[in-house]
């Protein structure tokens, strides 16, 4: 077939754009930042599609991704195709999430780590910074991403080493939310001599309660994140251990600044749950043979800067509906898009169902 005159094998965008730049390049970096600028010379002359120059990438990358040497180039390539469709604000959830999958087999988590570098670096989401709108872009098409681990032994790329024991039973689960998985380190790069599978990440959700950052944490909740098992423990332990060294150096009226960032980013978390199951008489041996996740410790030194009906007998009615209706939107993707599509909302109620009230 191939001696056919009319057979026109068809050409791969990404390699032949390499093939233009070899040479004179000191990283892989600035080599694919120049062809960053090729393809977008090309989609503005309609000469090659968005969608084109991401699948060219995403199969140029499959086809190497045994190849040592091509690894780096590879993964480097998978950010230049989010890159792309960041540039051109596209909103084609596959076309995004096809991308992010492929991430997953190179870096070990390695890219959410980066993702969550930059939001915790900024703070603030909203702020005016390329890289924060980046993060934001790519959390934006998150929400209700679900990653089947068993395709193509996706589960044993993610999760290596240690993290198979940390994270056993997640990786027992054939289907997954992609918040739910840890992230790589995000000091680490793929050329890095760190071995990736010696390093035991943390969920997105965990690092923004670790590092007590609250719009970060709200703006993970509003795209279906879940605060539930290490996040609110992480939480519950930082207000206990706050206790009891505030009460006894200050007394227990003198509050320092700290405390309310721990209350804000609590209080955001237990919107997001139907209710908080606390016990006050210590972790017992047996608790610690069953693992329950939904069962939380909290010193009663603490239980005083709790909001008060967060863990009391019944909850409310309106709190509860809108857990059941957010559970709902985001088993069908439609988490928080679909929150302001939802007939006869008040103002108010579109802020309480985004977890602002």
């Amino acid at each position: 077939m191939s001696c056919c005159p009319c057979f026109k094998p068809e050409i791969n965008s990404f390699g032949e754009l390499l093939e233009l730049t070899q040479g004179g390049f000191s990283t892989q970096e600035g080599r694919c930042e120049l062809v960053g600028y090729k393809y977008c010379d090309r989609i503005d002359k309609n000469e090659v599609t968005l969608q084109k120059a991401v699948q060219d990438i995403i199969l140029f990358t499959r086809k190497n991704k045994s190849k040592p040497e091509k690894i780096q180039l590879s993964w480097l390539g998978l950010h230049l195709a989010l890159g792309l469709c960041y540039q051109y604000k596209s909103m084609d959830k596959v076309l995004l999430r096809g991308i992010l999958t492929e991430m997953l087999k190179f870096s070990h988590g390695i890219d959410l780590g980066l993702f969550m570098r930059d939001l915790l670096h900024y703070e603030d989401p909203s702020a005016a910074n390329d890289a924060v709108a980046k993060s934001m872009y790519v959390i934006g098409h998150c929400a209700g991403f679900r990653v089947t681990l068993t395709k193509e032994n996706l589960g044993d790329s993610v999760l290596m080493g240690p993290s198979r024991i940390v994270y056993k039973e997640l990786l027992q689960k054939n289907v997954v939310h992609y918040f739910d998985l840890p992230t790589g380190h995000p000091t680490l790069s793929m050329s890095a001599n760190a071995p990736p599978e010696n390093f035991v990440g943390q969920t997105c959700m965990f690092l923004a309660c670790e590092n007590l950052k609250p719009k970060v944490v709200l703006v993970l909740l509003q795209h279906g994140a879940s605060p539930t098992g290490a996040p609110l423990d992480q939480l519950l332990q930082t207000l206990g251990g706050h206790q009891l060294v505030v009460g006894a150096l200050a007394g227990p009226l003198k509050i320092s600044a700290p405390i309310n960032i721990i209350q804000e980013c609590l209080r955001f978390c237990l919107r997001a749950i139907p209710r908080l199951n606390v016990r006050f008489d210590g972790e017992t041996v047996s608790d610690l043979r069953k693992k329950n996740q939904d069962v939380y410790f909290l010193k009663r030194e603490a239980c005083g800067y709790m909001p008060d009906d967060c863990y009391k007998d019944p909850s409310m009615l309106k709190h509860l509906a809108r857990f059941a209706i957010r559970k709902r939107l985001l088993e069908n993707d439609l988490l928080p898009s679909g929150i302001d599509k939802l007939p006869k909302l008040t103002k108010e109620l579109v802020q309480y169902m985004n977890l602002l009230s």
